[in-house]
């Protein structure tokens, strides 16, 4: 299962989606920060306005299962998690 998916699953609590992983809380942190830095944010950073209204919360849950099944690659689902058109 993807990080996210489970981050998404359990409402955001790392410790429940280290349990579910098999993982310790510490590693699913460093991960998280790992995909954060790789979007181009800073952790606990308060998101731009505009990448905030770029796409909608539906569009961004499917670009996330994509992500999650392997259909996307993580380069294009950041730029589209952006805004940014892929192709």
């Amino acid at each position: 299962m993807c990080i996210w998916v489970s981050r998404y699953k359990n409402r955001g609590n790392a410790y429940k989606v280290g349990e579910e992983l098999g993982l310790p809380y510490s590693t699913v942190r460093a991960r998280l920060t790992e995909i954060i830095l790789a979007m181009g944010y800073e952790p606990g950073a308060e998101p731009k306005e505009e990448s905030v209204a770029a796409i909608s919360p539906e569009k961004r849950k499917t670009i996330l299962e994509e992500l999650g099944r392997g259909k996307l690659s993580a380069d294009d689902a950041i730029r589209m998690l952006q805004g940014e058109p892929v192709g």
